[in-house]
């Protein structure tokens, strides 16, 4: 286990230029849909808002590939990835033929669409048939590259390559054979470890509302052998406003050595000196056995102000054990040194959350040219767990958290968002793992020249007997630095960046982005 970096990052004042693909700009989007309809023959209704309250008699669903002819590429490529199939698509609307329309249905309808990794852009518009008490309904898609490799972390020092070399990567296939599943093979070396593994993840088991995500990992030590690390998990969410019931099932494991490392060598710890005992440097190096299991069943209650009531068990066993060289009376003295102990628990949670379904769109707010859904109003969670020797755990103790908030979407797209969030854990007669945060936010309305962003983060912690650790880097509120360039228990982030009106040329669009 990597011990924190603690530190400090300067600010950094750049401009960055972006080019992708126009994937939702709002003109695009109706040129599509505009399309689509000619090609079938049909006809938009003149005022949307007149479909309220008739039968929807018929549902068209367009899955549009990736590249079309508007594209300064060739078609051809389509070739190259699966266009996802229209059964995938029907089975994610929340209404059906013979239905009465609703608009609040629909827009949840285009919000899961828009929600879906492989798609880009989607549109759910209401068309003219045959039956003046009737209404079609036109769904249309378009689908993103889903095939892509990417590095999560890659770290070396030029001098000492080889005994340096840390990097993670993995290939993903995000929408294999068009049907919404996707599947990972992922790798990683670091100067001990070299691990390849690989994931799965079926958003639609047999087309049911279940997910199901595994993931497996091999780990070659060379030091102390082969071992392995698993995933897996069976869940169903809250798939709409009107879904009232959820849960999910949970079982990992995890077995191999945790290492410190300084460069490329592994840290020490210096246990203190006692009676009969002097101080002892040993290595920050430990062998772990672990594995995690829990149910959770959860609640929503209907109305515009959502309550969500979960009740979760999770069973949990850490077996450490610390490298040769540390005698057994002194493991104590280790598990103190790096605030991690041996571990045997049973959980009982508890949790609420209120939610409102207040949800706004916009436009070029975190991501260029895509139709982005933002949820306004009041947003509060709370939850209380306890672990007791009467359920079988090792020790006796409660933890709690809670988070409240509030996000205001204002006129011309301004957003403003506050939320503070705050837990610990009561153990031994005292609050250990003790921690406060602040969120910040702010959109500025869009304008001719692009609009302003400012997000604003901090941690606090206190008694961290758990190893919490903020790290950041890249998107993770330090814009600049490689993922995980600071590490520590405590940290404050500020960004502020100007978001430039992207130029668009055919379908693709450049951007310019200044921090």
């Amino acid at each position: 286990m990597s011990a924190p970096r603690a530190g400090w990052a300067p600010a950094l004042i750049g401009l960055a230029l972006v080019m992708s693909p126009a994937r939702a700009r709002a003109d695009f989007e109706a040129e599509l849909v505009r399309r689509v309809m000619a090609e079938r023959g049909l006809v938009p209704l003149d005022d949307p808002a007149s479909a309220e309250g008739r039968t929807v008699t018929r549902i068209d669903v367009a899955a549009v590939p990736v590249f079309t002819p508007a594209d300064p590429v060739p078609d051809s490529l389509n070739a190259l990835h699966v266009t996802t199939r229209e059964h995938v698509i029907r089975q994610e609307l929340l209404f059906g033929q013979g239905d009465t329309y609703d608009a609040q249905t629909v827009e949840e309808t285009a919000r899961n669409l828009r929600g879906m990794a492989v798609l880009t852009t989607a549109a759910v518009v209401p068309f003219v048939v045959p039956d003046p008490g009737g209404v079609g309904v036109l769904v249309v898609t378009k689908d993103i590259w889903s095939l892509r490799h990417g590095f999560v972390d890659l770290f070396f020092d030029p001098a000492r390559f080889s005994d340096t070399l840390r990097v993670r990567g993995a290939l993903t296939e995000t929408n294999l054979l068009g049907l919404n599943k996707s599947v990972a093979l992922r790798y990683a070396r670091d100067p001990w470890v070299r691990e390849i593994g690989q994931s799965f993840l079926d958003r639609r088991v047999l087309g049911s509302r279940w997910l199901l995500y595994e993931t497996v990992d091999a780990l070659f030590d060379e030091e102390t052998g082969v071992t392995a690390r698993g995933s897996y998990q069976l869940v169903r969410p809250f798939y709409s406003l009107d879904t009232q019931v959820a849960g999910q099932v949970v079982f990992e494991h995890d077995a191999g050595t945790s290492r410190a490392l300084a460069g490329a060598e592994v840290s020490e710890v210096v246990l203190p000196a006692r009676p009969g005992a002097p101080a002892l440097a040993a290595p920050r190096q430990f062998d772990r056995d672990t594995w995690t299991g829990g149910a959770t069943v959860a609640w929503q209650s209907l109305g515009s102000l959502k309550h969500r009531l979960g009740l979760s068990l999770t069973t949990a066993n850490r077996d450490l054990t610390p490298v040769e060289g540390v005698p057994t009376d002194r493991h104590g003295d280790f598990f103190d040194a790096i605030r991690r102990r041996p571990e045997f628990s049973n959980v009982l949670e508890l949790s609420w959350s209120l939610l409102p379904t207040d949800y706004h769109t916009l436009r070029d707010a975190d991501v260029y040219g895509v139709t982005e859904d933002f949820l306004a109003g009041p947003q509060v969670t709370a939850s209380a767990g306890l672990s007791s020797s009467a359920l079988g755990s090792d020790a006796d103790f409660a933890r709690m958290a809670a988070s409240a908030g509030w996000r205001v979407v204002g006129r011309r797209q301004l957003v403003l968002g506050a939320f503070l969030r705050g837990g610990a854990r009561r153990q031994g007669g005292e609050f250990i793992d003790r921690f406060v945060g602040l969120d910040l936010s702010m959109y500025s309305p869009r304008t001719a020249a692009g609009r302003l962003v400012w997000k604003t983060s901090g941690t606090l912690r206190a008694a961290n007997r758990n190893l919490g650790v903020v790290a950041l880097g890249g998107d993770a509120g330090l814009r600049g630095h490689p993922l995980g360039a600071v590490r520590g228990e405590s940290a404050w982030t500020s960004n502020l960046e100007w978001r430039g009106r992207p130029l668009y040329w055919m379908t693709y669009q450049l951007g310019a982005v200044a921090f």
